[in-house]
């Protein structure tokens, strides 16, 4: 879910990651990594707004001088598009700047929402409050929120929610599958309480 800021600009999050990403690496200066953030901001603001190609474009251009590495670096979000109509802007468009609050207003059914740790820790903490309000304006008084503890967004087993570590986690979350399972096994009992007794009305 983006942030509640204004859709020209990329959701806090993913510019912290990106950011992360980087400076984790180590071998990128303060300046290369304000350049990513620009062109990240630029990209996103057309993305979201079909507009200001100019100033994305001047920003790729830099991107992909030879001095700069950081462009395509693995696991990040930093590449785009050369061209204003290709059609990989509306997948952006439609992965990065969909709004999920309108539905989750209209969900009714019991929610079991899952995180990670190590997921990018503004997401939590922007995304479950805003989630829990919605789902409490619909009415839905079934709603479990989870932050398992020392995994990253894929809910592996992680010391941090850098991408670059994906290639050295193989064991999932301990916690996950009893906690779905338990989770199920709840409220499809519920589910058939409720439909024997409307049976036997």
């Amino acid at each position: 879910m983006r942030s509640p800021a204004a859709p020209s600009v990329p959701s806090v999050w993913e510019l912290y990651e990106g950011a992360e990403q980087l400076v984790t690496d180590g071998s990128f200066s303060t300046l290369d990594t304000a350049d990513a953030m620009r062109f990240l901001r630029a990209r996103d603001h057309y993305a979201a707004t079909r507009r200001d190609w100019s100033v994305y474009e001047s920003a790729l251009k830099r991107a992909l001088e030879p001095t700069s590495r950081w462009y395509g670096y693995a696991t990040t979000d930093f590449f785009g598009w050369a061209t204003p109509d290709s059609r990989g802007w509306d997948q952006k468009a439609l992965n990065y700047f969909y709004e999920p609050i309108p539905a989750a207003r209209m969900l009714t059914c019991p929610v079991l929402n899952i995180l990670g740790e190590h997921d990018t820790p503004e997401a939590a903490k922007i995304s479950i409050p805003l989630l829990r309000r919605a789902l409490a304006e619909a009415g839905d008084t079934d709603v479990t929120f989870r932050v398992l503890p020392g995994v990253n967004h894929n809910l592996f087993v992680a010391r941090s929610g850098i991408a670059h570590e994906m290639n050295r986690v193989s064991d999932f979350s301990p916690e996950f599958f009893p906690l779905v399972a338990q989770w199920l096994h709840r409220v499809t009992r519920l589910s058939y309480s409720f439909s024997n007794d409307a049976t036997k009305k």
